[in-house]
């Protein structure tokens, strides 16, 4: 199911939901906020969060190795597509 809000178009992005009754569609949503709040707890205010943080966060959880990846990290997989 597909919904537009106004900062998806203007960024140029489509926003998807899962469907009602479908758990199998959240499974990665539900992984990706489990790991997110390791580093910010629930009603972090993310207007007091620095860029620097922002990315210092994001540079770790690509280089985290994942068990769907077999344990390689994304931006493995990601150098191995480019070369």
């Amino acid at each position: 199911m597909e919904k537009n809000f106004q900062d998806s178009k203007e960024l140029g992005i489509k926003v998807y939901f899962c469907n009602p009754y479908s758990p199998w569609e959240k499974g990665s949503n539900e992984n990706f906020i489990g790991i997110l709040q390791q580093y910010f707890p629930k009603k972090t205010d993310f207007n007091k969060v620095s860029d620097q943080e922002l990315e210092r966060v994001l540079k770790k959880f690509k280089n985290r190795p994942r068990k769907i990846l077999v344990y390689f990290k994304v931006t493995d997989i990601f150098w191995k597509k480019v070369k």
